[in-house]
């Protein structure tokens, strides 16, 4: 660290910083200051700090180093204008810190001593990536941690946990410390876990304490650690560690020990037989010191501990629940209770009940729709109760125990859970109240439609053993619409599973014909659809329309081949690529090859001809999406066949006609895949078949087709007899952006606001004043008097905070730009619409 003097040296620098050594950099920031002390608070990021946004890694890494240098001598020698520089500073360390391996030592340890006075979680001009450049710097450092680092970070967790920055970065900064042997426990100690056995466990620590219950990878990892270490001792650091923690009550809890707590709760997750269930009891009546409720470290580890107890045997889960639910530190937490009215009501199946209504209204008889009755209880959030409220207690960001909950009670059997949801999301859609216009979906049903999709997708995620019939109704299910999460990936690969290990089925395959009508949305959702028609194509006992489809003639062929023939034709069929690739990828090459040889050449070659001579017969044809991606598998078959007469019937596709418009945008893509297989296989060739096709008018070449055509008529010096088609006009995006803006306005503000070239005209219908926007300059013109005016804004508040980011970017990306985000803010102060109060002041500036 600098030895500055305790009383500034005389300087030229506007915030008195010293002047010897004179550098380049703090010239700059000095600069930049000055800008700062003129432009602030109303200018933009990018007017404050020109050229900043725009800078490179190795100069973004060299102004954050002087500009915390400028913060330490700040913090060392205070003045009265000492929190103005420190704010213009902090704005600064912003702009720059898009950096991760380049934190030298100096500035790390700056970082960590005097962050702390650049970030307070109050608002967007907070020094929010403190700790993530901090744990990028500790990341890189080979050497350990000295004493005045160690502290200076044990100092940075202490307050970013005060201030509730509860982000990974926190936690794991505060675990390092804890592992290097600085950070004090007083009911757990580093020497305890001290051999390669332990360190190997550790190192697979997770710092995130909203993600969800462990599973996959991560859970195996976990079994193959603790497994080398051995139940006994890791059970008897689970209970030295909570009879250590009985001791010291009320038991503190810091950045490190929430963390090292969570680490062991995840041991039992991952191995829910190790011999812990006496300590889990015990840790459950522990008695916290209401800093740790003050501070929100109680709200991280019961999350995890709620998801561990969901995953244990269910009298001894429900003995830990029951006393968290007496424990007043843990009971104001709602899912605590929650899980406690799961348990119990799991517990009362025991019980011989009548039959009782629902959450739902749905007429409850069996045991199925009691567990998945609590489920639904557990899935809508309620509002808080009187004692939560008072305690302040947050909500558990992670919800999903009462998904764990669900997944044990249904004890391996998941086709009878899928058959009692199935039965209750039917009753459910039909009972759903109507959803009113403009409202969307009313709670519970939101939470209920979400939450029982996602429990499909993770019962569906876990393989279980489906017949046919369980298939089929899950694709109606699906197919209503009513999930608000789909199950449709999962249920796919159910579907392709056992259709690969059964081969298909008759009531199945109407089934999800039906699905598939029913998947729209996005690329994914798009994407999926596809994939079942794919699917379906390969039924070889389905009805075929032959008008629907080209392909029509390869799937009534493969119905009359002998099964081994078949089997044959239909692996090698199935190898296609659903990407955009031009070329064979390394994907699908790769089996190939293989397949290509289980069939005699004769028998492909005879095959190939008479599946192309429909593109020389002269009729209009149709291609589905599925068709489409046979017939490009086909052509890359066709370059590995390496056959004449196949490259014959390759060249047969430049008379195709496709009867609609809709079949000639599906071939479109193919284009480029069959003018690489012609220049591949035939170039001599390729041209005059190219001209042939563009004579039938189908489709113009464009893009890398064109390019391929090109190449050609290069490689062999004949003139182009295509043209490229003109380009589209460029589209103007400023227009569009003031056409949607202004749609925009007048749909927030009717007739307040109008845009006109780079200005915004608002009007106050209340106060009858008028005003100018500056759409470039953000400046505001009072039209009574023409003085120029400005907006006085806590960006740290709502509803202002949120918009701060926007406005940044906008200006950011282009400096003297149109900043239609800052307009539309203002406009809508100005004239009212938005019902806040901020000062319109005269600037004198």
């Amino acid at each position: 660290m600098a030895d500055y003097p305790l009383m500034a040296v005389l300087s030229t620098f506007v915030d008195s910083f010293p002047v010897a050594p004179v550098s380049e950099v703090h010239q700059k920031i000095d600069s930049l200051l000055r800008n700062c002390d003129g432009l602030w608070p109303n200018a933009p990021m990018g007017l404050l700090f020109p050229g900043c946004a725009g800078a490179s890694t190795e100069d973004r890494c060299i102004l954050l180093a002087a500009a915390m240098e400028r913060v330490e001598w700040h913090a060392m020698n205070p003045s009265r204008e000492t929190e103005k520089w420190l704010l213009y500073l902090k704005a600064l360390a912003n702009m720059v810190s898009g950096i991760s391996d380049c934190i030298d030592q100096d500035t790390l340890l700056r970082l960590a001593k005097f962050g702390p006075r650049l970030h307070h979680n109050q608002g967007g001009g907070d020094f929010h990536n403190l700790g993530h450049l901090v744990l990028s710097g500790l990341k890189v450092r080979k050497e350990p941690l000295t004493r005045d680092l160690a502290e200076a970070l044990e100092s940075l967790v202490d307050h970013l946990v005060r201030i509730h920055s509860h982000a990974p970065s926190t936690f794991n900064i505060a675990f390092r410390v804890f592992r290097s042997g600085w950070s004090f426990l007083p009911w757990i100690r580093m020497s305890d876990m001290d051999s390669p056995e332990w360190n190997a466990l550790l190192n697979l620590s997770d710092h995130n304490w909203q993600s969800g219950g462990i599973a996959g990878k991560p859970a195996k990892q976990l079994v193959v650690a603790l497994d080398k270490i051995g139940a006994t001792p890791v059970a008897a650091l689970f209970n030295r560690t909570v009879e250590a923690m009985e001791v010291c009550q009320p038991t503190p809890m810091s950045g490190a020990g929430m963390t090292m707590l969570r680490q062991m709760l995840r041991w039992a997750q991952a191995k829910p037989e190790l011999p812990v269930d006496d300590a889990l009891y015990r840790l459950s009546g522990i008695r916290w010191d209401p800093a740790v409720m003050a501070v929100g470290l109680m709200k991280e580890w019961i999350g995890t501990f709620l998801q561990t107890l969901a995953l244990r045997e269910r009298d001894r889960a429900f003995a830990c629940v029951e006393r968290l639910a007496n424990n007043p530190d843990t009971k104001v937490f709602r899912e605590v209770t929650t899980l406690y009215d799961q348990y119990m009501s799991e517990m009362m199946r025991d019980v011989p009940s009548r039959q009782r209504p629902g959450v739902d209204g749905f007429p409850i008889e069996s045991e199925w729709q009691m567990t998945i009755d609590s489920f639904l209880q557990a899935a809508a959030p309620k509002p808080p109760t009187m004692e939560e409220y008072a305690a302040s207690a947050p909500a558990l960001a992670n919800r999903s125990t009462h998904f764990e909950l669900v997944l044990r009670q249904s004890k391996g059997d998941y086709p009878g859970m899928l058959r009692a949801m199935n039965e209750r999301v039917r009753w459910l859609s039909k009972h759903e109240p109507p959803v009113k216009a403009n409202e969307g979906r009313q709670m519970p049903w939101l939470a209920w439609c979400c939450d029982l999709g996602v429990l499909y997708g993770k019962i569906l995620d876990r393989k279980p053993k489906l017949a046919a019939s369980d298939l089929t109704a899950l694709c109606g299910i699906d197919a209503l619409g009513w999930l608000g999460v789909t199950p449709t990936g999962p249920l796919l690969n159910a579907c392709e599973a056992w259709i690969s290990e059964n081969g298909f089925d008759k009531d199945l395959t109407p089934a999800m014909q039906q699905w598939q009508k029913s998947v729209f949305g996005g690329g994914t959702a798009m994407a999926l659809r596809k994939h079942i028609g794919w699917l379906l194509w390969f039924d070889t006992a389905a009805p075929i329309n032959e008008k629907a489809c080209w392909s029509a003639l390869i799937r009534k062929d493969l119905r009359t081949m002998q099964p081994k023939l078949q089997g044959a034709w239909i692996a090698l069929l199935q190898n296609v690529s659903f990407g955009l690739s031009v070329e064979p990828t390394k994907k699908w090459l790769k089996p190939a090859d293989k397949l290509l040889k289980q069939l005699d050449a004769q028998e492909f070659q005879s095959r190939f001809r008479a599946w192309f001579a429909p593109f020389q017969a002269g009729r209009e044809l149709k291609i589905t999406v599925a068709g489409r991606d046979i017939l490009g598998a086909l052509l890359w078959y066709s370059q590995l066949a390496k056959d004449p007469k196949v490259d014959d019937a390759v060249r047969w596709f430049a008379t195709a006609k496709w009867k609609a418009k809709s079949d000639r945008d599906r071939t479109a893509r193919l284009l480029p895949i069959w003018l690489h297989t012609m220049t591949e296989r035939s170039p001599e060739e390729a041209l005059d078949a190219i001209h042939a096709y563009q004579k039938t008018g189908q489709l113009e070449l464009m893009g890398r087709s064109m390019e391929l055509y090109e190449n050609l008529c290069r490689r062999y010096e004949r003139k182009p007899e295509i043209v490229a088609p003109p380009p589209p006009p460029p589209v103007d995006k400023e227009a569009m952006m003031s056409r949607m803006m202004q749609k925009a306005m007048s749909e927030v503000l009717g007739e307040a606001a109008q845009i006109t070239g780079d200005l915004v005209s608002v009007s106050n219908a209340a106060t009858g004043e008028r005003y100018e926007i500056g759409l470039r300059d953000g400046r505001i013109v009072r039209l009574s008097d023409n003085k120029t005016v400005r907006l006085e804004i806590d960006w740290s508040r709502p509803p202002f905070s949120p918009f701060k980011g926007m406005i940044d970017s906008g200006d950011m990306m282009d400096p003297f730009g149109r900043n239609y985000f800052r307009a539309m803010l203002c406009a809508q102060v100005l004239s009212g619409t938005l019902p806040v109060e901020a000062d319109i002041v005269v600037d004198e500036g």
